[in-house]
């Protein structure tokens, strides 16, 4: 009998499987349903490089804005065909050290009013501004690790601080943020959701695990997985 070759994985992915509502934020007059739109900020620590000025260099994945995911033709689908809101490249060209963390930051917004995308536009620039502040300053942190490092490769052992970095800012890390963004906009803006994957964490890898997100008297429930793309 043929011995089956392992295939190593090319990529990862943040894939979305369920959205449920299980309370509204809405009043009687603006109706019973909210309308929840979503987008992401994809971060890898493999890709966390010496920059040529010697400090860290934080790239960003920005995923596509999708809603509304509170409707049945938009969320019904992803039951059997999953939505990939970030796709990471397991082979990065400043190479890879381990351990790895991959986070990804949800960003949810209830739309009452117009100005939706341009809402979008500002809480991707403010939030994202934000992590990358925090963790190039963890990175910095790290000493010997980012001394050490050549200019343009990954840092040794920095996924673990990344990953901290990240999802320290979970809650009230992010009360003053999103007072600040909130201030300009016209929608209800969630605190942003961390949620991270470890290269250690193999049993995660492919089972569906939820979020519940709930402020503003709205409770939503995310379904999601950690797919490995061979």
């Amino acid at each position: 009998m043929a011995k089956t070759l392992y295939k190593a994985p090319k990529r990862l992915q943040f894939r979305l499987r369920h959205f449920l509502e299980h309370d509204s934020t809405d009043s009687g007059f603006q109706g019973g349903d909210d309308e929840v739109y979503m987008s992401a900020l994809g971060f890898d620590s493999a890709v966390v490089v010496k920059g040529a000025d010697g400090r860290p260099d934080v790239p960003m994945y920005i995923a596509p804005l999708i809603g509304d995911v509170t409707d049945n033709a938009v969320r019904g689908p992803w039951a059997t065909n999953p939505f990939v809101l970030v796709d990471w490249d397991l082979h990065p060209p400043g190479g890879v050290t381990y351990p790895r963390t991959f986070t990804v930051v949800l960003l949810v917004v209830e739309q009452d009013n117009e100005g939706l995308a341009d809402d979008f536009t500002h809480l991707i620039d403010k939030v994202g501004g934000k992590v990358r502040e925090k963790v190039v300053e963890a990175a910095t942190n790290a000493g010997d690790a980012l001394a050490t490092a050549v200019v343009g490769a990954a840092i040794p052992g920095i996924g673990p601080v990344v990953g901290a970095a990240v999802g320290g800012l979970a809650g009230d890390g992010y009360d003053a943020l999103v007072a600040e963004i909130k201030a300009g906009l016209h929608n209800e803006v969630f605190t942003p959701v961390p949620i991270t994957f470890s290269t250690g964490d193999h049993v995660l890898a492919g089972h569906e695990y939820s979020v519940h997100i709930q402020q503003f008297g709205a409770h939503y429930e995310l379904g999601y997985e950690w797919h490995y793309v061979r």
